[in-house]
């Protein structure tokens, strides 16, 4: 089943997303105008101490719902990517979106999936820049030594993840589960 994005945004716009197992602090979120992910990331600091956070999506809207599937290991995001990532970073985040949940592939598993065996330090540069982390799984490339290696979004949250995602049921889930398609209105 397809998750649908229901509204289109005026313009890009940062929101928050209520904190969803295993993490205990909010995400920030960037739709852009057609109402599509751009950025993602999870809370560094409580928002208690921000004095003007961004408004708080709805759990019901759809990215809520699909980062949810998502970290339950019952779906996996094949929306679009952001049009500013760059045709290598494409490629890799398109490679690392069938690591399936619950395992793991190292830097150099995904440079030869590209068929660029020698480009595992290219690998990890363009998963460091990863826009939406969780979303397109780079917590899920570790070093060939079994080491966890670097995240974008915090060594500790990386770790989380993985262990999380060990500690639940293999995704039963299509490619597709998490398309969305926009509704006009």
């Amino acid at each position: 089943m397809a998750l649908t994005w229901p509204w289109p945004l005026p313009s890009p716009a940062l929101f928050r997303l209520p904190p969803l197992p295993p993490f205990s602090r909010d995400f920030f979120v960037v739709l852009g105008e057609d109402g599509w992910p751009r950025r993602l990331r999870i809370a560094e600091d409580p928002l208690e101490e921000d004095p003007s956070p961004p408004p708080l999506l709805s759990p019901r809207h759809p990215l809520g719902e699909a980062l949810r599937r998502i970290l339950e290991g019952a779906a996996v995001y094949a929306g679009p990517l952001p049009s500013e990532v760059s045709p290598f970073d494409r490629e890799v985040l398109e490679t690392i979106r069938r690591i399936p949940f619950g395992t793991t592939a190292s830097y150099a598993d995904v440079a030869r999936a590209l068929g660029r065996p020698r480009a595992a330090r290219a690998v990890g540069g363009a998963l460091a820049r990863n826009p939406l982390p969780l979303l397109l799984p780079c917590h899920r490339v570790i070093r060939a030594s079994g080491e966890e290696g670097g995240y974008s979004g915090g060594a500790g949250n990386k770790r989380r993840m993985l262990e999380w995602e060990r500690g639940r049921k293999r995704m039963t889930g299509e490619p597709g589960d998490c398309e969305g398609e926009l509704e006009k209105d």
